[in-house]
């Protein structure tokens, strides 16, 4: 249940983090984030 719920937060910053057009490390950082609460 949390493990779906952080994958959901994910894709949606993944998602604004494209919209917002950042630099590639603040692009990178919240998916790299999300791969260690989910390990």
């Amino acid at each position: 249940m949390l493990s779906s719920f952080v994958m959901t937060l994910c894709s949606n910053l993944s998602f604004l983090m494209v919209q917002t057009e950042w630099s590639e490390f603040q692009n990178n950082y919240p998916q790299a984030l999300c791969l260690k609460l989910l390990t």
